[in-house]
């Protein structure tokens, strides 16, 4: 779980992207959606999904690359 925290700062190039992916994995540990992400930060809520995306999308790339085991 510890090296799990790190992958955002690692993976991220975008602070922006990494914020929200931040933000999304904090809201939905506890049980809220991103739709309250997007009110908190007065963004619509596609662009939280799209930035959560992207950011998630970021971490799989470079796990892939680095070939870390994730399970």
């Amino acid at each position: 779980m510890e090296m799990a925290i790190s992958w955002p700062g690692r993976y991220i190039t975008e602070p922006d992207t990494a914020r929200i992916v931040q933000r999304v994995a904090l809201a939905r540990s506890r049980d809220l959606d991103i739709s309250y992400v997007a009110r908190k930060m007065r963004v619509g809520a596609e662009h939280v999904r799209v930035g959560n995306g992207l950011g998630l999308a970021a971490i799989a790339f470079g796990l892939r690359h680095n070939g870390v085991h994730v399970f």
